[in-house]
């Protein structure tokens, strides 16, 4: 499964303010199971299809991949899949939110000895709720420098740090990750309008999508590369 949050909405009118709901991902995968499963079913021995073919699915694992690190791990996912089981698709690169870095990298004041003058550092910045443009671009700067690039003239682009352009190196890496392992899958449960998952429509290719192996749940549009249906 490809779940877009962020700044990004689905087509569909009912929550074009918000997201899909987790169940309307989760009923797809699990029609996408039962589909692999009926196709399949006269090949058992075929260690590939052997957790898509326990009638139970309770062996069955579904990758996940997300703008949003905090899906994985919400109970309303968890309630949603049962008795399936949720894992992330790469652990190799992973978006944390200002929640986890803080219990990881807590940030505190320094104050130098027999000093009165703490000096001030920035707290952490997490992923939170998905990809946004503007926090994007704020990484790996400080809030200096962030004011210093917001006073600048319209349209000039700003000072680029080689540290915030290693974090959005990094951000960008974990998403293509992310994109490989599922393009790599049985099957594929996404929203259409988001801009990844018709990558993965493409990654798995026609055949893949002809066979209904890429599911979009997004307003029941049929493939298309720019998502109008």
């Amino acid at each position: 499964m490809h779940i877009r949050r962020g700044d990004l909405h689905p087509h569909e009118q009912q929550y074009s303010g918000d997201y899909l709901p987790l169940e309307r991902y989760v009923a797809g995968a699990r029609s996408l199971l039962r589909s692999l499963r009926s196709k399949r079913k006269s090949n058992t021995t075929n260690d590939r299809y052997a957790s898509t073919l326990d009638p139970n699915y309770t062996r069955t694992s579904l990758l996940l991949a997300s703008d949003d690190p905090d899906i994985l791990t919400s109970s309303s996912l968890s309630h949603a899949t049962s008795p399936l089981t949720v894992q992330r698709a790469q652990e190799r690169i992973q978006l944390a939110t200002k929640a986890t870095l803080d219990r990881t990298s807590p940030v505190e004041p320094l104050r130098e000895p027999g000093s009165a003058y703490v000096k001030h550092i920035d707290e952490n910045s997490g992923w939170e709720g998905g990809f946004f443009s503007a926090l994007f671009y704020s990484l790996g700067n400080t809030q200096a420098s962030t004011l210093r690039r917001l006073s600048q003239l319209p349209g000039s682009e700003g000072a680029r740090s080689e540290q915030a352009m290693r974090m959005r190196e990094l951000v960008g890496r974990a998403y293509l990750l992310d994109l490989a392992v599922l393009g790599e899958s049985d099957g594929v449960v996404c929203a259409v309008s988001s801009a990844a998952c018709r990558v993965l429509g493409v990654t798995m290719g026609w055949d893949a999508v002809r066979d209904g192996r890429w599911m979009n749940v997004d307003d029941g549009r049929p493939w298309s590369w720019d998502g109008s249906g």
